[in-house]
């Protein structure tokens, strides 16, 4: 037996002229060999201009379903503390997105680039909805706001919680607290919950 092309065997087997499975087409349908199956037969596939020999097939009845690892996610209470520690956990990962992104760009890994420019957007876009609804409920208190060189930053605070904005608007009734060179984290001093869980708990919040 042999094929043309792998294009070509899988469309066999979806047209029901052969019931042989390769691995790779077994996996995308969410089968894997039982343990110490042999193959059913070897065929012969046509790849890259050449025939790759000995290339083995398998029946479904050689096969078991691949069981889907669960991954239980807690919601969480939704109270200030749940809602600042979940805002830290997203801030924390927005960072590393923007850390990748830059990596990537100067390694010219454009697609990933992409893909972190993205999803920093997203996360940072989160914490900002976030914020600004824990402030309309008087959950969050406006401090003022930072120069950070030519950027200004409005301070947001509960307890030992503080969270920055980047803003091209400064109101004039807010304080203003001087000039940072970098924002100083105290993500390290407290306690963490799951990035699933923390992104759970604020899409909630908003009724997302």
């Amino acid at each position: 037996m042999r094929f043309r092309s792998f294009f070509e065997w899988k469309e066999k087997i979806k047209r029901g002229e052969i019931d042989v499975y390769y691995v790779t087409y077994l996996k995308e349908l969410g089968f894997k060999i039982k343990e110490g199956e042999k193959p059913f037969i070897y065929v012969d596939v046509y790849v890259n201009g050449f025939w790759k020999r000995n290339v083995p097939a398998y029946k479904i009845e050689q096969t078991s379903k691949i069981s889907k690892r669960r991954t239980d996610i807690r919601l969480l209470d939704i109270n200030n503390e749940n809602l600042c520690i979940s805002l830290y956990v997203i801030n924390k990962s927005a960072k590393k997105s923007r850390d990748t992104k830059q990596k990537s760009y100067d390694s010219k890994i454009f697609k990933t680039t992409n893909y972190s420019k993205t999803r920093e957007t997203l996360l940072y876009q989160l914490k900002k909805e976030v914020i600004y609804k824990m402030v309309s409920e008087g959950r969050l208190q406006v401090i003022g706001y930072h120069k950070q060189f030519e950027n200004y930053l409005i301070l947001y605070k509960y307890k030992e919680y503080s969270f920055h904005i980047p803003t091209n608007f400064v109101p004039k009734d807010i304080t203003y607290l001087g000039e940072i060179e970098s924002l100083i984290s105290s993500e390290s001093n407290i306690k963490t919950i799951k990035f699933s869980e923390a992104k759970l708990l604020l899409k909630t919040y908003l009724n997302k």
